[in-house]
């Protein structure tokens, strides 16, 4: 039994120490609270735009909207969407918006698993990771070298959107646009783009802004159609020094056994 001394307490501190107390009784008995939402709406979008956003856990509150289950999934999971398997169709193609809060403010690493405890409330989803040998590239080094140089130092946020100069990787015009981008970064950028697995095989440090534009190829003589992410793939090589490499790889792949359309809220 956790005893508490008898004394006058602020309301705040007394409800941290029951919290507390709360929490090393569950403990004792072998049970782990897993971080959840204390309540979550769940609605269909009707929104006719391709893009998504999610903001990040801040005060207790998560706000997502336009998001298909499958990135949902990947932010949960902290994966490529590349190396989700199995599950129905409307996982790409259905979008929702979601609300969800919780009283306590907790650290932003328990969003993944809060996000888990939703999926597996409301979506009835059951998982299992599984090691699977399946094609994919490699990122590496063209025949004369990589073409790109560091960049120096920049003070940049965690979410880099927020800072001019530490914008990530987005499409711009007819291409790609980069800013103080490490290749570990990039090649996640390109796994998502090609919806595939690609490892770093640069051996390049530091982070690099850059451009890549498909009409520049297309006026080479490299047929790119606007619609299809092909360009890429002679982009690469003529633009930044860099190619994607055929590869068989042993991938852990979150497998999913299960998963229903949302519950009502």
């Amino acid at each position: 039994m956790l005893l508490i001394p008898v004394q006058r307490l602020p309301l705040g501190s007394l409800r941290i120490i029951l919290i507390v107390a709360s929490s090393a009784c569950a403990q004792a008995q072998g049970v782990v609270p897993r971080p959840s939402f204390d309540v979550a709406s769940i609605k269909a979008s009707t929104s006719t735009a391709y893009w998504a956003s999610v903001a990040p856990l801040k005060n207790g509150r998560l706000s997502a909207a336009n998001v298909t289950v499958k990135q949902l999934l990947a932010i949960a999971y902290t994966i490529d969407p590349s190396r989700i398997s199995g599950g129905p169709q409307w996982l790409d193609l259905d979008r929702f918006n979601v609300e969800a809060k919780v009283e306590v403010p907790p650290p932003d690493t328990d969003l993944p698993v809060m996000l888990q405890s939703l999926l597996a409330d409301r979506f009835q989803l059951k998982v299992h990771n599984e090691a699977k040998t399946a094609s994919g590239y490699a990122l590496v080094n063209g025949r004369n070298g990589s073409k790109l140089q560091p960049v120096g130092h920049r003070d940049c946020p965690m979410e880099a959107q927020s800072q001019a100069g530490c914008s990530g990787v987005r499409f711009a015009g007819r291409g790609l646009t980069a800013e103080y981008v490490s290749m570990p970064a990039f090649v996640r950028f390109l796994s998502r783009m090609l919806g595939t697995s690609i490892l770093d095989e640069t051996g390049l440090s530091g982070s690099f802004d850059f451009t890549l534009d498909w009409i520049r190829d297309e006026a080479e003589g490299a047929s790119t159609p606007a619609t299809s992410s092909d360009w890429i793939f002679s982009a690469l090589p003529r633009q930044l020094g860099l190619r994607l490499e055929s590869r068989k790889t042993l991938t852990e792949m979150l497998v999913i056994d299960d998963i229903r359309r949302p519950t009502a809220n």
